[in-house]
C-alpha cells in the first residue's frame, strides 16, 4: 500500500512539473499563462503587430512559383489538348460547374496567370489575388482526376494570401500609392499561413501512422535512386527502405513544423526541412511543390529576418568594396520604397530618404532597439507579446500629431503621446495653422501642464469615461480660448464639434471590433476545417474506396502506391444482342479514375454519350457499361476493384453512401505479402528479364487474359483455392477443355493467345504468372545508349522555359480569336 502511495505522489509531482513547463512554454509563446486565457487576449494576440517583411518575400516567392506552376501542373502549356477536344470525357466534382469551351478557356489560363504575376510584383494586389484564387479553384473543381495534395495546398495558400496585407510592403502597390506602406501587420497574417503549413506536415504524419506504412509496404524500392546513394555506406538497400523511407519520414512528418517553431531547434530542423524537400524534387514529378514548401520555411524565422539580411549584406559589402555609400547608394534603383532604406552611410540616406540619421553606426534591426523615425517593430518570433496592450492607442495619437509635422513618439514606451502633440492638434483644429506650436512655445508650456493635470488623451483604449474625459477637454480648450482672446460663443462651437468628434471616434473602433471579430470566427472556422476535413469521409462515403476520400485534401501522401494491371470497359448492345470493347484510353486524360467509383460512374454516363455521338446521335440507346479494373495496392494481390457484373448505367451513387459496386480488398492476403517478397526476388534472380505477377480472385468470378506475344516460358500456379483452366480453342487446344487446378498446380501457357481463370471454390483464389518478358532487353538497351544526369537542371529549365512559351502562344491565339469573334459580332 505503501509503494502505492509513494506512486501516487511521485506521479502527480511529475504531472504538476509537466504542466508548471508547459504553462510556461505558452506564456513564452502567448504572453499569458493557460488559466489566463480570455478571449480578449487572444484576440490581441491575433492583431499584435509584426514586421511585414517576411510576409512579403512569401508573397513574392509564392507568386513566382505560381507562374511556372501553371504552364506545367495546371494544363496551360497543352490546354488545347486537355480543354479542346469536346470527345473527352471530364469529371467534375459537382455537375453544374463545368468547364467552358476553348478558346473561353484559354481567358481563365490567362486570367490565372496575370493574377499569379501580380500576387508576385504586388500590384493591384486584392484583385491580382482574389482573381487567381477563384480561378485556380474553378480549374480545381472542374477536374477531379488531376487532383492531389500539392494542387489543394497551392488554392489553399493562395485564399489565405488574399485574405491578409502582403502588399503593404515591397510591392508596387507601396511604390505606385495605391496603398499604404505598413511596416508592420497583424499577427494573424502569419499565424493563418504557418497553421496550414503546420497541418500540412503533422496531418501527413498522423496518415503515415497506420499498418501499412510503419510495416513497410507503402513505398518499396524507392532507395535504389541516387539521393539515397549516401545512405547506402552503411544501410542495405531494404534497411535503406524502411528506415529511412518509412520510419524517418513518419517521425520528420509528424514533428518536423513543431522543430521549427522551437527557437532552440529551428536551425536544424530548416536544414532537414530543405533536404527533404530537394530530395523529393529529384524523386517524384511533383512540379513546384518542394520550392513552395522551400519558400514558406522562413515563416518560422523571425518576422525581421529579410532586413536583417538586407543590412547585415549592405555592411559587408561596404567594408569589403571601401567604395564609398557603401551599396545603399545604388539600393534606390531597385527597391520600390527607399524610404525604408537604413545604410550606415549618414549621406548616403540623407540623400535617398531626405533626413538625417541617427547616431548611432551598430544595426538598425537589433531586437533590442526601436527606430523612432519609421516606427517598426523588429521582433522575435517566440516572443509574440511584446507590443504593449496600448500600442493602438499610441498610433492613432501619433496619426494626429503628424498632421502638424511633429514625430514625438517612442514605440517602446507606453506614455507615447506627448502634451505638446495633444495641444498641436487642439489649436490645428481651431486655427488651421500648422505651426502654431513652433510659434508659441510658451503658450505649449502652459497648455502641457494642463494637459498633464486632466488627462486629455488617455492611453488606455477603453472609452469608457468619454464624456468624462470631453468635460475636462473642454475645460482646457476654454482656457485655451481665453488665452487666445476667444469668445464664449466661438469656444462652445468648438466644444460641440470636438463632442462630436468623439463620437465618431467611438462608432470607428466599434467598427474596428466588429471587423476584428468576423475576423477571428474565419480564422476559428479555417483552423477547424482543416483539422477535420482529413478525417471527415465518414460523411463522404461515396468518395472512398480502398483508401478513404479522394486524393486531394486527405493529406495522405504516398501511403497507397498502386499497380494498375489492366483496365477492360465492354459495352453490351442490348436491342442487337452484341458486345464490343473500348479502349479506356481514348475518352480520357490519364488513368485516375480507374481508382474511384464517383469518376467510374461519371465515365459510364460519359461514355454512353460518346458512343451515342460516334453513332447515329442517338443519345437513349439502349446499352449497358460493365468496366473491369484490376490494380494492386501496396504489393498485394492483383485484385479486380469494381464488380465487373454490374451494370454501371443502372447503378446508382450518392456522395453520402458507399459505392455499391465496389469490390472489397482482400485482407486475407495481408499474411502473404512476405512470402510474395521471398517468390519475387527468387524470379528476379533467374534472369534480367524474369517477372511474377501475383492474382487474386473472388469466388463465382472468372478473368479473362491475353497474352502476348512478347512474353515467353509461361507458367501460370496456384498458391491457395481452386481454380478452372479454360484455354482459348486454337490448334493448340482443339478441344478447349477446362482443367481444374488446386494449390500447388501448375501449367504452361502459350503466348499470344486469350484464356478464362475461373474461381470454381468457395473462398478466394490465389495465383501467380511467372514469364521471361523480352521487352525489358529493348527497354534496357535504350536505357544504357542514353544516359539520364543525375541533376538535369539545365533540362528542366529549359522545359520550363519551352512550357512558358508555348503557354503564351495558345493564350495568345486563342485571345485573338476572342476578339476577332466579338468584333466580327458586333
Amino acid at each position: 500500500m505503501g509503494n502505492l502511495v509513494n506512486l501516487y505522489v511521485k506521479l502527480k509531482l511529475w504531472a504538476s512539473l509537466l504542466y508548471q513547463a508547459m504553462d510556461e512554454k505558452f506564456r513564452e509563446q502567448f504572453g499569458f499563462y493557460l488559466e489566463e486565457i480570455t478571449f480578449a487576449k487572444i484576440l490581441h494576440y491575433l492583431y499584435a503587430p509584426k514586421d511585414s517583411s517576411s510576409l512579403a518575400i512569401t508573397r513574392i516567392l509564392f507568386g513566382i512559383a505560381m507562374l511556372f506552376d501553371i504552364p506545367d501542373e495546371r494544363g496551360g502549356a497543352v490546354m488545347d489538348l486537355r480543354w479542346g477536344d469536346p470527345m473527352v470525357c471530364h469529371f467534375p466534382l459537382v455537375p453544374f460547374i463545368t468547364a467552358v469551351p476553348m478558346p473561353y478557356m484559354a481567358l481563365v489560363y490567362a486570367t490565372l496567370w496575370f493574377g499569379a504575376l501580380g500576387i508576385a510584383l504586388g500590384y493591384r494586389y486584392r484583385l491580382s489575388a482574389w482573381l487567381f484564387t477563384l480561378s485556380y479553384w474553378y480549374l480545381f473543381l472542374i477536374e477531379k482526376s488531376f487532383w492531389n495534395n500539392h494542387s489543394y495546398l497551392f488554392g489553399l495558400v493562395a485564399l489565405l494570401l488574399a485574405c491578409t496585407e502582403a502588399n503593404c510592403y515591397w510591392s508596387l502597390d507601396v511604390y505606385l500609392g495605391y496603398c499604404e506602406s505598413k511596416t508592420t501587420v497583424p499577427y494573424w497574417n502569419y499565424f493563418i499561413l504557418k497553421y496550414q503549413f503546420f497541418i500540412l506536415y503533422f496531418m501527413a504524419g498522423l496518415k503515415k501512422g497506420t499498418a501499412e506504412w510503419l510495416t513497410g509496404y507503402s513505398v518499396l524500392n524507392l532507395s535504389e535512386h541516387w539521393v539515397f546513394s549516401p545512405f547506402k555506406l552503411f544501410l542495405t538497400t531494404s534497411q535503406t527502405d524502411y528506415l529511412i523511407v518509412h520510419c524517418f519520414v513518419f517521425v520528420f512528418d509528424l514533428t518536423v513544423a513543431m522543430w521549427m517553431m522551437w527557437g532552440k531547434t529551428r536551425h536544424v530542423a530548416m536544414i532537414f526541412c530543405a533536404l527533404f524537400h530537394l530530395m523529393n524534387s529529384r524523386l517524384f514529378k511533383i512540379g513546384m511543390f518542394p520550392w513552395v514548401c522551400l519558400a514558406a520555411m522562413p515563416l518560422f524565422y523571425p518576422f525581421h529576418w529579410p532586413k536583417v539580411i538586407m543590412n547585415y549584406a549592405e555592411k559587408t559589402i561596404l567594408q569589403a568594396s571601401k567604395v564609398k555609400g557603401g551599396i545603399c547608394g545604388h539600393l534606390h534603383k531597385f527597391i520600390l520604397n527607399s524610404k525604408y532604406i537604413h545604410c550606415n552611410s549618414k549621406a548616403v540616406q540623407k540623400q535617398l530618404t531626405g533626413q538625417n540619421t541617427y547616431e548611432s553606426e551598430t544595426s538598425v534591426y537589433d531586437d533590442s532597439k526601436n527606430t523612432n523615425q519609421n516606427n517598426v517593430v523588429y521582433e522575435d518570433a517566440d516572443q509574440n507579446n511584446i507590443v504593449s496592450e496600448k500600442s493602438d492607442q499610441n498610433n492613432i495619437d501619433s496619426e494626429k500629431s503628424d498632421q502638424n509635422n511633429i514625430v514625438s513618439e517612442n514605440y517602446e514606451q507606453n506614455n507615447i503621446v506627448s502634451e505638446e502633440s495633444d495641444q498641436n492638434n487642439i489649436v490645428s483644429e481651431e486655427s488651421d495653422q500648422n505651426n502654431i506650436v513652433s510659434e508659441n512655445s510658451e503658450q505649449n508650456n502652459i497648455v502641457s501642464e494642463d494637459s498633464d493635470q486632466n488627462n486629455i488623451f488617455s492611453e488606455d483604449s477603453d472609452q469608457n469615461n468619454i464624456v468624462s474625459e470631453n468635460s475636462d477637454q473642454s475645460n482646457i480648450v476654454s482656457e485655451e480660448m481665453e488665452m487666445n482672446g476667444t469668445s464664449d460663443d466661438e469656444s462652445d462651437l468648438y466644444t460641440e464639434r470636438l463632442f462630436e468628434s468623439e463620437i465618431c471616434d467611438q462608432h470607428e473602433d466599434r467598427h474596428e471590433v466588429g471587423r476584428k471579430y468576423i475576423t477571428f470566427a474565419f480564422i476559428v472556422f479555417h483552423i477547424l476545417t482543416q483539422a477535420f476535413l482529413p478525417y471527415s469521409h465518414f460523411i463522404t462515403k461515396g468518395y472512398n474506396n480502398w483508401t478513404k476520400g479522394l486524393y486531394g485534401y486527405s493529406w495522405d501522401m504516398m501511403v497507397h502506391t498502386w499497380n494498375l494491371e489492366s483496365v477492360i470497359v465492354k459495352v453490351v448492345d442490348n436491342t442487337n444482342q452484341e458486345e464490343f470493347y473500348i479502349d479506356p484510353t481514348i475518352f480520357t486524360l490519364n488513368d485516375r479514375w480507374t481508382r474511384h467509383g464517383d469518376m467510374v460512374h461519371q465515365y459510364a454516363r460519359c461514355l454512353k454519350q460518346r458512343v451515342g455521338q460516334l453513332g447515329d446521335g442517338d443519345y437513349n440507346l439502349n446499352i449497358s457499361i460493365y468496366v473491369d479494373v484490376w490494380c494492386s495496392m501496396n504489393e498485394r494481390f492483383t485484385q479486380r476493384m469494381f464488380d465487373c457484373k454490374v451494370d454501371l448505367l443502372e447503378a446508382t451513387w450518392s456522395p453520402f453512401q458507399p459505392v455499391s459496386y465496389l469490390m472489397p480488398l482482400l485482407d486475407e492476403a495481408l499474411n502473404w505479402r512476405s512470402v510474395l517478397h521471398d517468390i519475387e526476388e527468387e524470379v528476379h534472380s533467374w534472369n534480367n528479364y524474369s517477372d511474377v505477377v501475383f492474382v487474386a480472385e473472388f469466388p463465382g468470378y472468372e478473368q479473362q487474359k491475353y497474352l502476348p506475344p512478347e512474353l515467353t516460358n509461361i507458367t501460370l500456379t496456384v498458391l491457395n483455392g481452386t481454380v478452372a483452366y479454360q484455354p482459348e480453342l486454337t490448334t493448340y487446344y482443339k478441344n478447349a477443355q477446362s482443367i481444374g487446378l488446386t494449390k500447388g498446380h501448375h501449367i504452361e501457357l502459350v503466348p499470344g493467345t486469350f484464356h478464362k481463370i475461373i474461381n470454381i471454390g468457395e473462398t478466394p483464389a490465389f495465383y501467380m504468372y511467372t514469364v521471361t518478358n523480352n521487352s525489358l532487353i529493348d527497354i534496357e538497351t535504350s536505357s544504357t545508349t542514353t544516359q539520364k544526369e543525375m541533376l538535369p537542371i539545365g533540362q528542366e529549365l529549359l522545359r520550363r522555359l519551352r512550357n512558358m512559351l508555348q503557354f503564351a502562344k495558345i493564350v495568345g491565339t486563342n485571345l485573338f480569336q476572342i476578339f476577332f469573334h466579338l468584333k466580327f459580332c458586333t
